[in-house]
């Protein structure tokens, strides 16, 4: 899912599983970026209510350098689930990172982490990736409670700066921050 060419436009990286992922076009090489995608764990894309709320559909910015990556985690652990009905049949081939249940003729419940109005919300935080899948994330330390703040947008300011805005979950206060990326102070 939203794949993106580096500024160069010699490497493309994707979301896969819920891991970060970027391919040398050249070679075809791959490296996998980030190794703790899951099913409670989403690396470079949006949970539902940040896709919803905010509008963030891909959660992952190249630096100018094409040397790394920044991106959103959402951590949905804690996060209660929401049944919704899937009414995708056998007949109809779908291809996501989404395990939808594949039923016959009748729908199908499924559970996805959801927080309701008041309830717990998914932990956000951003975090800096060398793009050719060497060293840790480097976590950039943003003020407040993970779970009581959002990560309204990020992007980069210079190749070693990011500039994110944070919104409180009542979204009445809005701060813009700089994060120097090689030390993770904010």
């Amino acid at each position: 899912m939203y794949a993106k060419f580096n500024p160069e436009t010699t490497k493309v990286a994707y979301i896969k599983n819920n891991d970060i992922y970027v391919e040398e076009l050249a070679s075809g090489d791959i490296q996998r970026i980030t190794h703790d995608g899951s099913d409670l764990v989403i690396n470079g894309a949006s949970d539902w209510v940040n896709e919803e709320e905010l509008g963030l559909h891909d959660c992952f910015r190249w630096s100018p350098d094409g040397k790394r990556i920044a991106f959103w985690q959402f951590d949905l652990h804690s996060v209660g689930d929401f049944a919704l009905m899937s009414y995708l049949g056998r007949e109809r081939e779908v291809v996501t990172d989404i395990p939808y249940p594949q039923a016959g003729p009748y729908p199908v419940e499924m559970q996805v982490p959801y927080p309701l109005a008041g309830t717990t919300n998914s932990a956000v935080r951003a975090g800096v990736v060398n793009a050719d899948g060497k060293g840790s994330v480097k976590w950039m330390n943003v003020p407040g409670d993970l779970r009581q703040n959002y990560i309204a947008h990020m992007q980069w300011a210079d190749a070693n700066t990011l500039l994110i805005q944070q919104l409180n979950r009542l979204q009445s206060t809005d701060n813009y921050l700089l994060a120097d990326t090689s030390s993770g102070a904010v």
